[in-house]
């Protein structure tokens, strides 16, 4: 009798052990080191989902053993309202589950495309300096700027610009580069209210800095190339969306009064080289400010 007494006392502390020891208390438990994981980011993208398996792992087997406890309790009780309270606060921790997964997805996503950008920027900061190259004319109105549009450039830029305050032109010849760099050296000409000419030829992000000019120029055989956008294009990082990129360029010229047409011509995704419009055509456009 003793016996039989000790198994039904042990199978009453069984249920609320699983649902507030094993259940509760343990899903507190993993929330908290979940989201303690956040202050140690950068975390890695594997890391993460090696995490989110483990996590996933414990909820499966918290489930379970609730569900059989509950079901022999429920058996044995018929205390049903307890129970779906037990069920109740399974969902609500995984909707929670989910929800922490979600936040620390997105700041490892987050620190790693900051990763991955700074990476790159040290990267283009060991460029040779021949890549660019200024110089200032002689009557100290013009800027001119030839050679790739390089991480660092700027700092360059911003010198030349502040011992030199009477420049109102930029010149350009440059095939593009960082799209970032481009449209900061973009921001400064529209900025300084600056007019643009490009003396050979202007491409890719390089047309961003054209655009910011007013009026905008091109010299006799001058061109522009116009660049789509994707994942191959080596001034867009792998961790930035192309389309996101793109409109927020098709954005920016359609402030500098660029036709929409011409836009969608210069964004074409299936395109796969440079564009080079037609002078026509880019005057009709109001790319340039005379032919």
């Amino acid at each position: 009798m003793t016996a039989i007494n000790t198994n039904t006392a042990e199978r009453e502390r069984s249920f609320p052990i699983a649902l507030w020891g094993t259940g509760v208390a343990l899903r507190v438990v993993v929330v908290a080191i979940m989201l303690a994981l956040n202050l140690f980011q950068p975390l890695s993208i594997t890391i993460l989902a090696v995490v989110f398996g483990i996590d996933f792992l414990i909820f499966i087997w918290q489930f379970v053993r609730y569900s059989n406890i509950a079901s022999t309790h429920l058996h044995q009780t018929g205390r049903f309202g307890i129970v779906a309270l037990g069920y109740g606060v399974f969902v609500a921790f995984m909707i929670a589950m989910v929800a922490v997964w979600f936040l620390l997805y997105s700041e490892t996503s987050a620190s790693e495309f900051d990763r991955t950008r700074d990476k790159a920027m040290a990267e283009s900061e060991k460029l040779p300096a021949e890549r660019f190259f200024m110089e200032i004319s002689d009557d100290q109105r013009t800027l001119s700027f030839e050679g790739v549009l390089a991480q660092g450039m700027m700092q360059e830029i911003d010198k030349e610009l502040a011992r030199n305050p009477q420049v109102r032109e930029i010149t350009l010849n440059s095939p593009g580069g960082n799209l970032f760099e481009a449209r900061e050296f973009a921001r400064r000409v529209r900025e300084k209210g600056l007019s643009t000419y490009v003396t050979n030829e202007c491409s890719a992000s390089c047309t961003l800095v054209f655009a910011a000019g007013a009026p905008r120029n091109l010299g006799r055989g001058a061109r522009l190339g116009f660049h789509r956008y994707g994942l191959d294009f080596k001034q867009v990082l792998s961790h930035v969306s192309p389309l996101q990129e793109m409109e927020t360029d098709r954005a920016f010229l359609e402030r500098r009064n660029i036709d929409p047409d011409f836009l969608d011509k210069v964004f074409d995704l299936s395109r796969s080289a440079l564009w080079y419009p037609s002078r026509q055509e880019l005057f009709d456009a109001g790319v340039i400010s005379a032919r």
